[in-house]
């Protein structure tokens, strides 16, 4: 069955919006915000919730009315970026030895939880169950599941300040070297992180270490989410080549059920024929794969059906545009009514 979906960041609070507009479009599946950065954004009982949360009720009732049409709903985590008014938690410390909470890198909501403590893994697979204990979704679809970005996208430098040719490595830039991470490294390998050159074999060696950390966590939901009946999906970096080199992300590794790469074309410099290239290595890991498309990176919907289409070429089994309903107010060019009809003879 082709997966045909949307992520909907606030598509609790526009769930009329949001119930119109998939029906119309006939999709399978919606991503919907749930648990972003600021907390739960429903009325949980279980977890840290968002000042604007909406009723726990209200919640229920769009998923049970997206059920009623026949789509399936996930739960839409962010799992590694959070204030640690959320969490409480262990966060990354740069190879310079500041805190992410004292100096964040790029923005200043750039506080990241991290991967190699326990109570990171124990925070998130927390956070699923809570959710899933009160909202009947059909999956747990992760978010942020990274480390900071050690290098950010040609596309996307200007937006943080940066010149486009920045491919030089900075330590400031690089997590995580806390106390934990250091001395776990130095017991299992015997080397302090710190005297690691960049680019060396040991490098290579540190860099898998740090990827592996996310990959446990991942484990660590999917053994949850396993026990009870739930799909895991995440949305990651566009390849998984440009995840590890960007953000330490092994994708490849994830035991997901559905990968979602987001193929935001514009962030890499690429135009839109680059998607169908971007699926096929996503698909060489044995990863079930579903394109995640941006529709403020298109200039037509002729552009967007090329996209599309190569990724079924390429070996996606589904697609899913980022992101509903904001996506049609942030490109005039791309129109819903045109959408919703074009999404129905996806094939």
């Amino acid at each position: 069955m082709i997966i045909k979906a949307v992520w909907s960041g606030n598509g609790f609070k526009e769930k009329e919006a949001l119930l119109t507009g998939v029906e119309k479009m006939g999709l399978s599946d919606v991503f919907i915000g749930t648990f972003m950065e600021s907390g739960a954004v429903y009325q949980s009982t279980n977890l840290f919730r968002s000042s604007e949360a909406i009723p726990l009720d209200e919640a229920k009732l769009t998923i049970k009315r997206l059920h009623d049409i026949g789509i399936r709903a996930h739960a839409w985590i962010v799992s590694l970026m959070h204030p640690e008014a959320v969490t409480h938690g262990s966060y990354v410390v740069n190879r310079n030895g500041v805190s992410c909470l004292e100096k964040a890198p790029y923005v200043p909501y750039y506080t990241w939880l991290c991967p190699s403590h326990a109570t990171t893994r124990d925070f998130l697979v927390a956070t699923a169950k809570g959710i899933s204990e009160e909202l009947d979704f059909d999956g747990i679809h992760l978010d942020y599941i990274r480390y900071p970005d050690v290098f950010i996208p040609v596309g996307l430098r200007k937006k943080y300040g940066l010149s486009e040719d920045f491919d030089q490595y900075y330590p400031d830039l690089d997590y995580c070297y806390c106390d934990n991470c250091r001395a776990t490294y130095k017991t299992e390998n015997g080397v302090d992180p710190l005297s690691i050159n960049y680019g060396s074999e040991e490098w290579a060696e540190w860099t898998r270490w740090r990827t592996t950390n996310v990959v446990k966590i991942v484990e660590a939901v999917h053994d949850y989410t396993a026990s009870r009946g739930l799909t895991l999906s995440a949305a990651v970096f566009a390849t998984p080549g440009l995840a590890i080199k960007s953000v330490l992300q092994d994708w490849s590794r994830f035991p997901l059920d559905i990968a979602l790469p987001m193929i935001y074309v514009r962030d890499y410099g690429k135009d839109y024929r680059w998607a169908g290239e971007a699926v096929a290595e996503g698909v060489a890991t044995g990863k079930k794969v579903v394109a995640g498309l941006n529709i403020g990176h298109y200039d037509s919907l002729e552009e967007l059906d090329y996209s599309v289409k190569s990724s079924f070429k390429n070996g996606a089994a589904g697609v899913c545009f980022f992101s509903y309903p904001n996506m049609f107010r942030s490109n005039k060019k791309i129109e819903q009514q045109s959408l919703e009809k074009y999404v129905l003879n996806v094939k």
